[in-house]
């Protein structure tokens, strides 16, 4: 199978840096701080539409955000970052029953290559797909669809990726899959609530329950 992997909250633990970021960007463009529950709303989806919904600001202010928050990041926010338990283990026993192992991330394709060089698990993938910092492909459908394309997928249809699979901890990724009709796998480790998983094929409690899903 072709297994597509969402980053932050389903491979690495990004909150550090990403919370640590957005208090830098709160303060610099004279917001007032959210409590943390609302603060981790932003890890996940893209952050100009995050900016506009979650404090209700217009777009150029949600713009100026964004290039606050990624000069930022770029230098300190990249390096907060820890790969879950159990995660570098069910990478080795998915890509040793044989499947294809891919990323698709809201994050700037640029900001996860690093990442995945600091974390040394770039290995396991044929394929790391993220965001362009132009504003291009920010929804994951977006980022989906270039996969797709660097993959050969041309018809990118139900029936075309039935041996897909999106996993994820957001209901961005299982919105995103559903837009091909391509399904989807659930991680309760990350950031998401399980409430989010509904339109998902399954939902697992940690990497090697996911390991196991696809040794079958």
């Amino acid at each position: 199978m072709q297994l597509v992997f969402d980053l932050d909250g389903t491979l690495i633990d990004s909150s550090t840096g990403i919370l640590g970021t957005l208090r830098h960007t709160f303060g610099v463009m004279g917001f007032d701080l959210l409590p943390e529950e609302q603060m981790r709303k932003f890890i996940g989806p893209p952050l100009e539409p995050a900016f506009m919904e979650f404090l209700g600001v217009d777009r150029d202010t949600a713009v100026r955000a964004v290039q606050v928050y990624r000069a930022e990041y770029r230098v300190t926010g990249i390096l907060g970052v820890e790969v879950y338990d159990g995660v570098p283990e069910m990478l080795d026993a998915l890509a040793g029953a044989g499947h294809t192992l891919h990323v698709a991330t809201s994050k700037p394709e640029v900001f996860a290559c690093r990442i995945f060089d600091n974390i040394g698990l770039a290995k396991y993938f044929t394929h790391i797909c993220g965001a362009g910092l132009d504003g291009t492909r920010a929804k994951k459908a977006e980022v989906l669809e270039e996969l797709f394309r660097r993959g050969g997928v041309t018809r990118p249809d139900a029936d075309t990726l039935a041996d897909w699979r999106m996993i994820g901890d957001r209901i961005y990724d299982v919105e995103g899959a559903a837009a091909f009709g391509m399904k989807s796998v659930g991680v309760t480790w990350g950031f998401g609530p399980i409430e989010e998983f509904a339109g998902a094929e399954a939902a697992v409690q940690s990497p090697a329950a996911l390991a196991a899903l696809f040794a079958k």
